[in-house]
């Protein structure tokens, strides 16, 4: 069996994060996040397939998050 396709979603309404779980959770693995910051912890240990970031977060916002996750990922590709 293959492993579930795993979504990240990061957003600062609890409303939008059940929404969102809701329609996705059939047919994904979904985790969701409060903050930038929790996002970022959670990475040390899952790596996600898709995320969806909410581009006004208190603390980090996701222009910032998007950019700390590629420039993760291209640090890690060059490794």
């Amino acid at each position: 069996m293959s492993q579930p396709f795993t979504v990240f979603v990061v957003d600062d309404d609890p409303l939008v994060l059940e929404i969102i779980s809701t329609i996705l959770e059939p047919d994904c693995r979904v985790e969701t996040f409060a903050s930038a910051e929790d996002c970022l912890a959670q990475l040390a240990s899952v790596k996600p397939d898709f995320f969806l970031l909410d581009i006004s977060l208190p603390g980090i916002d996701g222009y910032t998050l998007c950019r700390r996750i590629k420039d993760d990922q291209i640090g890690r590709a060059h490794v």
